[in-house]
């Protein structure tokens, strides 16, 4: 008994504290149950505990109506602590509903990335996100840092593949096949990750054999998993704390059955690298300078052993950041190529005179301006990704506006790429807009910029440049 007084006492106290709370006296519901706590603990902590009252349950009663409120109040509080960030700070946000936050309205999708507009905000289930397409904002946030590369293998294989695309794409000409862009440009840029990252000669676009096949299928189940399609990514995104609960249920966002088809694959490199004998490892190391991948970079890179489920992150990222994305860019290209006869005369002909016979090269490719503003113009009407999002590391106020410590920022590019007041007449097709160097800003943030920029987009741009001109 005394230890049950004890209980209600602190209880009593900490009730005492909330019902004093700022964001608790805003709320009147809130506010009205920690009061009806605060006196049902009150008296019950100065309850005389007698035993002719505990047989009566005088007391277990009241005590155990408490608790329950208490789990109630403390829930509430729960979901609902974040959700007036925006308007204290004010910030103008729809208005969000306990739990969910503002994701009712994602379930539109593209409409709700037009309605929280430009500078706004809202909050994906309890936590407050900004959304911003201030350039000035976005360049105190995402510091310009791009990483060069120049391997002489890259530039050979994607030479390679984009040469095998045109003959599949002319042999199916010539038969008058329909023609799939979504399958053979996805076939394309999978044969390149999986050269320039894994060091396998995958031949997709030709080979059609069942291993082959099972490899497209589970790449393209991944991808097609990892959208907000999927209630797994939309529940633990929202909320992380069920991630656990989510995968002992069986909802993940990567399928267990596409998993472990990319597992044997990753698993069968390793295993082909380990079994090396210790007298070829030198042989080994130059070959994978020489083209054997990223993934067999990452495992000599230094004496640190990767645990496979590392190894198998590293694929996984690099699949999914050059995959479907890249595949995306290169089908709206050949659409808006194909819908603008005047500028696919006007890049071919670029074309012909920078490379004609020859071979293409870094040098050339350098040279191709109206190729490069002929990409920029596709990322900026069709961008791979809707929204970027970075979280604030420390509180910062940018231009008047405070973003708290951990918040998510959310960059809508499709709103940024659209905008008139950023390019006029949006819906135009027009690649002489990026003749200038002015918009270079806008034609990385399809892969966002800064030190965590997109790791895959220089090989992208390429993959896209190669093919394009092939």
């Amino acid at each position: 008994m005394v230890l049950k007084a004890l209980a209600a006492k602190q209880f009593s106290r900490s009730f005492a504290w909330l019902a004093q709370c700022p964001r608790c006296v805003r709320n009147s519901l809130l506010s009205e149950l920690v009061g009806e706590a605060v006196v049902l603990l009150h008296c019950t902590s100065l309850h005389q505990f007698s035993p002719d009252m505990d047989i009566l349950g005088l007391v277990d009663v009241p005590l155990t109506l408490v608790l329950v409120l208490l789990a109630l109040v403390s829930l509430y509080i729960y979901v609902t602590w974040t959700l007036d960030t925006w308007s204290s700070l004010g910030v103008p946000s729809p208005k969000p509903v306990p739990i969910f936050g503002n994701m009712l309205l994602a379930a539109n999708k593209f409409p709700f990335l037009l309605c929280v507009g430009n500078d706004h905000s809202f909050y994906f289930g309890r936590d407050p996100v900004l959304v911003t397409t201030d350039k000035d904002i976005l360049r105190e946030l995402m510091v310009k840092q791009f990483n060069d590369f120049s391997s002489r293998y890259l530039q050979d294989y994607i030479d390679k593949s984009s040469r095998t695309l045109v003959s599949v794409l002319e042999d199916m000409a010539n038969h008058r096949q329909d023609v799939d862009l979504k399958d053979v440009y996805s076939r394309f840029t999978m044969d390149v990750i999986a050269g320039t990252a894994f060091g396998l000669d995958t031949n997709l676009l030709k080979g059609h054999d069942r291993e082959q096949q099972r490899m497209v299928k589970a790449m393209k189940g991944l991808m097609d998993n990892a959208t907000g399609d999927n209630p797994a990514f939309l529940i633990g995104l929202s909320f992380p704390f069920l991630n656990p609960v989510l995968r002992w249920l069986g909802m993940t966002v990567f399928p267990k059955k596409h998993m472990d088809v990319f597992k044997a694959c990753v698993q069968s490199l390793v295993s082909d690298r380990e079994q090396e004998a210790e007298a070829a490892k030198m042989l080994a190391l130059r070959k994978d300078s020489d083209g054997a991948g990223h993934i067999s970079s990452v495992l000599h890179a230094s004496d640190k052993q990767l645990t496979e489920s590392e190894i198998i992150a590293q694929g996984i990222g690099v699949f999914t950041a050059g995959f479907e994305t890249t595949a995306s860019t290169l089908r709206f290209l050949t659409y808006s190529l194909a819908t603008n006869p005047d500028v696919q005369d006007k890049l071919h002909k670029e074309i012909t005179d920078v490379i004609g016979d020859g071979e293409v090269t870094y040098e050339r490719l350098a040279e191709m301006k109206y190729l490069e503003c002929v990409i920029n113009e596709t990322l900026r009407m069709y961008p791979p990704l809707p929204f970027i999002s970075r979280k604030a590391a420390d509180t910062v106020t940018i231009k008047g506006v405070t973003i708290p410590k951990g918040v998510g920022v959310m960059i809508p590019i499709f709103n940024i790429t659209h905008d008139p007041d950023n390019y006029p007449d949006p819906l135009t097709f027009r690649p002489e807009r990026f003749e200038s160097d002015q918009d270079s800003f806008v034609s990385v943030l399809p892969f966002g910029f800064g030190p965590r920029h997109c790791i895959g987009m220089r090989l992208a741009l390429l993959e896209i440049k190669v093919a394009a001109i092939h």
